[in-house]
């Protein structure tokens, strides 16, 4: 099942984060790009696509961990959106998360809801 986000409509506040996993487990993001994107479900018109801040580079713990700050404008359209995270390792490998179901993001009426 997807993990939904909600946010009002203009609202840039709370950041939304995430914790990258695969089947060995949280990913090390040391040394990583990630990408946050957002789309439209049905079209796959891709509305965002901007770097992601990553927490705690290097220590396990916080392995997989990422958030991004919204900007002004992005939560302006109230809808439906899929959020992913794109990972681009240093050897240049890209992988796309969380694997399966893709978060949403939906703004109903004053509201933006991201299923993740």
């Amino acid at each position: 099942m997807a993990n939904i986000f909600y946010l009002k409509q203009g609202d840039t506040y709370p950041a939304i984060y995430s914790q990258l996993s695969d089947e060995n487990g949280n990913v090390n993001l040391t040394g990583c790009t990630v990408l946050f994107r957002m789309s439209e479900p049905d079209s796959g018109n891709l509305l965002i696509e901007e770097l992601a801040t990553i927490v705690g580079q290097g220590v396990e713990e916080d392995w997989g961990k990422c958030f991004y700050d919204w900007q002004t404008g992005d939560t302006d359209i109230v809808g439906i959106y899929r959020a992913e995270w794109r990972v681009t390792f240093p050897n240049g490998k890209i992988a796309t998360f969380p694997r399966g179901v893709s978060p949403v993001v939906e703004t109903e009426g004053i509201y933006n809801q991201v299923i993740i």
